[in-house]
């Protein structure tokens, strides 16, 4: 596929994704065969005369499904995902499907003995990669090692913006320029932290609770010490995050929930809104799910009570353990007045490492704030060309995104429901309470 006009093979690609044309439309500009469109408006005689370009760039679902293909380079599709076309409605889920789609060793066998009786399932830190994805970022890496230089000087940019496209449709942002991928979202927020327009004359100060990530405090302190601001820490008790209107017997709570459906935390608000100074608070980092204590926060009550109290304060927040455990909708992004929110994937999405997204909510954000930690080609051509390329590196575990989403797509709700009943089983247990094992919980 030749290059974009005006295209280099360096610099001249990255103009195509600025932010000023929706991306989408600026790649059927500049690549006139790449067919970036949803699948509803696509007919199946677009399906027959794209030409081999257009349909590597164009996975759909329903071609993920379809595909059976010979080793060609591009990412199988049906090899990766057996039997997922004839899905049942209410697939099993459980041990089988683990054992299916993971590559966790639950039971232990020979070559990989578990001695010590223990399971070790802590998506929160590390996660647990949908095997299936990994395939599929192999694959992508075995295609850009046939021909490295087309690979990247050719191709990647638009299955990176397709990648993004998807994650921005799976999690209702309506608008995918102000989507970027990123590593991990501690990449993304540090981002955040150095975008702030710090005064730098002593009289700044940014606030974080006491339950936020370490990796996160330390960053804002090495921030804090370089600008000359303060970080004031709010004390947390875990009487303070204990929703007060929660049902003592409701503990259908952690799996799929809205992320509009906010807990009430009165006095969470009340310590955040002491700690905040109208002229002094430049940044807030709040945590949507906390790391260490796994409580969901009202993170648009809090970030509306920061507005109200300073609105040229940015604020930020850490998703990190969010998405493939909430659900997203366009609601809760329009009741949340925050700068910046960064989640990662390879948490309980179950992606590949290395990869997160970074979602630029205001408008200063998107125009200039939030920009990546290395410059290189893309610097000044908006956030999109910026966060797209910081020096040649793997990009395969974003661009098997799209193989993740998918998944999820099938079989979440399935999942969610599972969790929610292992859940139950497991508070009932710790409360001594009759038992009534969920369906494929003796898997």
């Amino acid at each position: 596929m030749p290059p974009p006009p005006g295209g280099d093979g360096h610099g001249g690609h990255f103009g195509s994704f600025a932010n000023s044309v929706p991306v989408a439309a600026m790649v059927r500009q500049r690549v006139p065969d790449l067919l970036l469109v949803r699948e509803d408006e696509e007919s199946e005689a677009s399906h027959e005369s794209a030409s081999a370009s257009a349909t590597f760039h164009r996975w759909t679902e329903r071609a993920f499904l379809a595909y059976d293909g010979e080793d060609d380079g591009v990412p199988p599709r049906t090899s990766v995902l057996p039997g997922l076309a004839n899905a049942p409605a209410a697939p099993v889920v459980g041990r089988q499907l683990a054992r299916l789609n993971f590559s966790l060793n639950l039971r232990g066998d020979e070559s990989a003995p578990r001695k010590d009786g223990w399971v070790f399932l802590n998506h929160g830190a590390f996660g647990a990669p949908f095997k299936h994805a990994t395939a599929c970022a192999h694959t992508w890496r075995k295609r850009a090692e046939q021909q490295p230089l087309r690979f990247f000087d050719r191709e990647l940019f638009e299955h990176l913006v397709f990648a993004m496209q998807d994650v921005a449709k799976f999690m209702d942002v309506d608008d995918p320029t102000r989507v970027a991928l990123v590593s991990n979202a501690t990449e993304a927020l540090n981002a955040a932290m150095n975008g702030v327009p710090w005064r730098g004359d002593g009289t700044d100060e940014a606030v974080v609770m006491d339950i936020g990530y370490g990796g996160l405090k330390k960053a804002l302190a090495v921030v804090c010490a370089r600008v000359n601001a303060r970080v004031r820490t709010v004390q947390v008790n875990l009487d303070d995050i204990q929703p007060l209107d929660d049902d003592e017997n409701n503990i259908d709570t952690g799996c799929q929930l809205d992320a509009c459906d906010e807990p009430h935390m009165p006095e969470l608000e009340r310590k955040l809104i002491a700690a905040i100074d109208p002229r002094r608070t430049r940044f807030v980092l709040l945590d949507h799910v906390t790391s260490n204590t796994a409580a969901k926060l009202p993170v648009a009550s809090l970030a509306s009570a920061v507005r109200r109290i300073a609105p040229q304060a940015r604020i930020a927040i850490d998703g990190a353990h969010a998405l493939g455990a909430l659900r997203f909708t366009r609601k809760f992004w329009d009741s949340l007045p925050a700068d910046v929110y960064a989640t990662n994937a390879h948490k309980w999405l179950c992606g590949c490492r290395g990869t997160a997204v970074a979602i630029a909510l205001s408008d200063r954000a998107r125009d200039g704030e939030l920009r990546p930690l290395i410059s290189s080609h893309g610097t000044g051509e908006g956030l999109t060309s910026e966060f797209i390329w910081q020096g040649n590196k793997d990009y395969s575990p974003q661009l098997a995104l799209p193989q993740v989403l998918a998944f999820h797509r099938t079989y979440g709700a399935s999942m969610a429901e599972h969790q929610q009943d292992l859940i139950r089983y497991a508070v009932r247990t710790l409360r001594c309470e009759p038992l009534v094992a969920p369906q494929g919980a003796q898997q």
